[in-house]
């Protein structure tokens, strides 16, 4: 049997899938043998082989251990990866014991980062109470009922217990599931039997009230104690007047707490192209890109002395910088874009005035998109330390994955009726694209705001996202005109002998 080639990875070999046929079930265990010597031959994997094994095991088990889902509702990459499922085949493959323990939490990650993009919560926690409460097959004699519920219904409630807790602490159900959450809540105190099952439900209980009554300020008060800085600057001061560093800060504390608010379906929306609530907090997060370049640009254009504005490029040339050092990515970004831009760049007067022209070069090569952002990218995937990532090149990630996988989610008809057939291979890539996007997010700045500062960049931010793009460039071609009446008057005093 090979696998649809739609749902392989692109440029790879079509490969075999470890989901054997009832014909191949009837094969001897000669040439099932062969079969693996040519899959070690070909992949060199012994997960591919432990995988085989656990093919081999589960087509042999009797009928009523078997997975209720078909061949026809899930399919496998060559090393035991899931391909392509309908999404009660990948519920189910959650709460089945897996064929390699390396592929069960990349499943449950992978599926837990993407599902809403192949139905609802309440889809998912439906179909996982009903393999908790999943009934005792009929025509069973005692001993295989018994057989049954020791090997099938009470490790598969299990996992069930602990998918659930998974969900709970590592996937927001409270916060973006209420009404999950609260259903969860309910059906929890009714599992009281056997004493196993009853104790597992006990402990997701007792995370579930532990994150329902946690204060949303404990966070912040674990680790390292946040560093005071004294607040000795007026809001009302001018720009100039900052002391770079403490607006770098600043920036880092305000774009952090942006950042932080980030959900992963909120970066699969983009997908679609939709907007609104569902992805209020992303937007806010990128806008801020947008009005902090707006705002870089207001400051230098609508100041009419020249000394002044080539004092202002200095300024942020240095903000720019100290963003870099604290690796908020996402203010450089916006800063370097500003200062690159054609509205800035054609004031050759007042760039013939900047100290620390010579110090923009490196941050705009950071900045530089050639090889899709891949100096930025470099540099961020050895960050360990607080950041602010420059998403914008992963959001495009996220976009291109979905055109490379051009094919659709494909309508199959199934034993158990018409389904729809996820491709999880290109949900995989989707994971791994949100886990680099959020993978700074639990780590904090250890300094504090200062809050006339963060008043001051509130401020701005909102004065600058109500300038139109096409007035910055109006406003800069003035300016320019005036640079060069000026250069022409200095020219002609020079000429005169003054």
């Amino acid at each position: 049997m090979s696998i649809d080639s739609s749902l392989t990875e692109p440029d790879s070999p079509e490969t075999e899938l470890f989901v054997e046929s009832p014909s191949e079930r009837s094969r001897s265990f000669d040439s099932s043998s062969r079969r693996l010597n040519k899959i070690k031959q070909i992949t060199g994997d012994d997960v591919a082989q432990a995988v085989h094994d656990g093919k081999l095991a589960q087509a042999s088990c009797p009928w009523y251990l078997r997975p209720i889902c078909g061949e026809d509702e899930i399919r496998y990459d060559y090393n035991g990866s899931v391909a392509a499922g309908t999404l009660a085949a990948l519920v189910e493959a959650l709460t089945s014991e897996p064929l390699h323990q390396s592929l069960d939490a990349k499943l449950r990650h992978t599926f837990f980062s993407t599902f809403r993009t192949m139905g609802t919560s309440a889809e998912v926690y439906n179909l996982l109470l009903r393999h908790f409460h999943q009934q005792q097959p009929l025509g069973l004699t005692g001993a295989e009922a018994d057989d049954w519920r020791l090997k099938r219904l009470y490790p598969s409630q299990c996992r069930v217990l602990n998918t659930f807790k998974t969900w709970l602490v590592a996937y927001h159900m409270i916060e973006d599931d209420p009404p999950i959450a609260r259903q969860l809540q309910e059906f929890l105190p009714n599992v009281t039997s056997p004493a196993e099952i009853a104790t597992a439900a006990e402990e997701v209980m007792d995370t579930l009230k532990h994150l329902t009554f946690a204060l949303p300020g404990d966070a912040a008060t674990m680790g390292t104690p946040p560093k005071r800085r004294k607040n000795t600057r007026d809001s009302k001061r001018e720009l100039l007047r900052l002391d770079p560093s403490v607006l770098a800060e600043n920036l880092c504390i305000y774009e952090s707490g942006l950042y932080s608010k980030i959900r992963r379906q909120e970066c699969l929306e983009r997908i679609s192209a939709r907007t609104g609530d569902s992805a209020a907090n992303l937007s806010a997060f990128c806008s801020t890109h947008d009005r902090l370049a707006s705002w870089v640009k207001h400051s230098i254009l609508w100041n009419d002395n020249l000394g002044r504005r080539a004092d202002l490029v200095d300024f942020w040339i240095k903000v720019a910088e100290k963003c870099r050092g604290l690796h908020n990515y996402s203010s450089m970004s916006a800063i370097v874009t500003a200062l690159s831009s054609s509205d800035i760049s054609r004031l050759h007067l007042t760039w013939a005035h900047v100290n620390k022209k010579a110090h923009l070069e490196p941050l705009v090569q950071l900045n530089d998109p050639s090889g899709n952002f891949s100096a930025f990218r470099s540099v961020q995937r050895t960050c360990d330390l607080p950041s602010v990532p420059f998403i914008g090149p992963y959001l495009t990630d996220i976009i291109h994955i979905k055109d490379q996988y051009i094919h659709r989610d494909n309508p199959v008809t199934t034993a158990r009726g018409p389904a729809l057939l996820f491709n999880f291979v290109k949900r995989r890539k989707w994971t791994d694209v949100l886990d680099t996007i959020f993978r700074h997010q639990s780590k904090q700045y250890t300094f504090s705001p200062t809050p006339a500062v963060m008043s001051q960049i509130e401020t701005q931010l909102n004065v600058a996202a109500g300038v139109e793009q096409a007035a910055f460039w109006a406003r800069s071609a003035d300016v320019q005109r005036e640079e060069r009446a000026s250069a022409d008057l200095r020219r002609g005093l020079e000429a005169a002998g003054f």
